[in-house]
């Protein structure tokens, strides 16, 4: 892997747009069909990840652990997923980008397999150290396909959404049902279930994706660093780090907050996780119209919100008007986050978004961030309580509109640069 050695570090290297390869012989329909497969294997894999979210009190209760504990099972796959996303970039750069996500979706069905069965806590924690490995995996290629899957004429800002949006069918659909389920059948068979989204994705991958070639050039590890040459990508990376820890140190306990708060039934609270889900919806689609026109103002108005969000939910989940109002902007909020960053660094490092190794570093730092939020805000639960968790963690999305104010004029101007055919 090469880089323009002339570039400027500190800018946009426009010279390296992504290129799209050659047009597949594939109906138009089996092109929307392809990228909709990546999209549910998210929503399968992001469902997976976060389903404890909704049932961590009753895992807690059911193995005799804390609250904080049972938060592990979050931290956990964050750490080995963001320990796999460096290795999956340079050890599998040689693989046909299809058969690593048709790997993730089946490692993702035996780790449920385990997790249904086993017996004490260590073991299930386990399980979920491999299907960290398969989230990253999967989300280490997907983004980096978008430009590649979406029909001729479709935008990176559009065909990213569209990818991303099986995360906010996760929140809308698969977080809520999986509670729900768990409610009704205890939480191993909301585990369960899971195996059947996963093969409905491999299957559905296995007859949509077409070949997908590797990339041309051996990537190394310090190909992983190029990324933090340009100074716009370092303040998007500072920008997405802040807001991940913030998200998914209070989200992650977002069950004791309403338990402790409003004492509200275990099925408000279900529905509280699909108005989370409606919000991100609506997110997820605003985020990709603004990112693509500008990502800068975007990514602001995403910060200053996360703040005023975290600041006052502690007031918000005193009455039951209050708690939907927040789940529903909290959905919103998250859902722009990880549009507005994918679409920050296509804007920025094209070339090595397109080529894996900037889509690997982000994983890299998101699941990264998904640990140290998860983990401390765990230890912050335990010991300091719900309340001040939450408006400790609103310093960080103000750090980020600082960040965001002060170097406005180095980053003000990026605008989607569109694939050429």
């Amino acid at each position: 892997m090469t880089v323009n050695d002339s570039a400027d570090a500190t800018e946009p290297n426009f010279e390296h747009q992504p290129k799209r390869p050659p047009e597949p012989s594939m109906s138009l329909v089996r092109q929307w069909m392809a990228i909709l497969s990546v999209s549910f294997g998210a929503f399968a894999l992001v469902t997976s990840e976060f389903l404890p979210v909704g049932i961590l009190t009753l895992i807690a209760q059911d193995l005799n652990i804390s609250e904080g504990s049972a938060g592990l099972m979050i931290t956990v796959p964050a750490i080995s997923g963001a320990v796999a996303a460096p290795l999956v970039a340079v050890w599998f750069s040689h693989i046909q980008r299809q058969r690593i996500l048709w790997t993730a979706m089946t490692l993702m069905i035996v780790c449920h397999g385990v997790m249904y069965v086993a017996p004490q806590f260590w073991l299930i924690l386990l399980s979920r150290v491999f299907l960290g490995i398969a989230i990253t995996a999967f989300w280490a290629i997907a983004i980096s396909l978008s430009a590649r899957l979406a029909p001729k004429g479709v935008s990176i800002g559009l065909s990213t959404s569209i990818i991303v949006t099986g995360i906010t069918l996760a929140t809308t659909l698969g977080v809520p049902i999986g509670t729900w389920l768990g409610e009704a059948l205890g939480w191993r068979t909301a585990f369960a279930s899971m195996m059947g989204l996963g093969v409905v994705a491999l299957i559905w991958q296995a007859w949509a994706l077409p070949t997908l070639p590797a990339a041309q050039e051996k990537v190394g590890f310090k190909d992983l660093l190029e990324i933090f040459r340009f100074s716009n990508a370092r303040l998007g990376i500072i920008v997405l780090i802040l807001a991940v820890i913030a998200h998914f140190g209070t989200f992650t306990y977002v069950r004791v907050l309403f338990e402790q708060g409003g004492n509200y039934s275990s099925a408000f609270f279900s529905s509280l996780l699909l108005m989370y889900g409606v919000g991100g919806l609506v997110g997820n689609w605003l985020a990709g119209y603004g990112a693509s026109k500008q990502v800068h103002t975007t990514f602001l108005v995403v910060m200053i919100s996360l703040f005023a969000m975290l600041l006052l939910a502690t007031l918000m989940t005193t009455n039951a008007t209050g708690s939907v109002v927040l789940m529903l902007f909290w959905g919103l909020i998250f859902a722009a986050i990880p549009v507005c960053a994918n679409v920050w660094m296509f804007m920025t490092v094209p070339h090595l978004m397109e080529d894996g190794t900037g889509s690997a570093m982000i994983v890299f730092i998101f699941q990264s961030m998904i640990a140290v939020g998860s983990f401390f805000g765990g230890i912050a639960v335990d010991h300091v309580g719900i309340h001040s968790l939450m408006y400790g963690a609103a310093l960080l999305p103000l750090l980020s509109v600082v960040l965001l104010l002060v170097f406005k004029k180095h980053s003000a101007h990026l605008v989607m640069a569109e694939p050429s055919a």
